[in-house]
């Protein structure tokens, strides 16, 4: 059976806060805010996009839903695991 690994997101919570807080405040594109924070524009990109999902602003699973259903999955997996026990 393999090993699964933990993933360590490299970019504190504040720090992502902080970035996408200043792509709001700012006229600048993306790419150049990126740069400046030494991030992948992607990745910036993503973190805009998750916190207008998260703030209601785009039709998607928020943060905190997506959550609980990775948890209420990881339930289930135990479970059926148990009973083929």
């Amino acid at each position: 059976m393999s090993e699964r690994r933990h993933y360590t997101k490299p970019y504190p919570e504040a720090f992502r806060r902080d970035a996408v807080a200043l792509v709001h405040s700012s006229d600048r594109p993306i790419r150049e805010i990126a740069v400046e924070l030494g991030v992948s524009s992607e990745s910036l990109r993503l973190w805009c996009k998750r916190a207008e999902i998260d703030a209601g602003v785009r039709e998607r699973l928020t943060s905190d839903e997506r959550e609980e259903l990775r948890r209420l999955r990881r339930r289930s997996r135990c479970s059926r695991r148990s009973e083929r026990s």
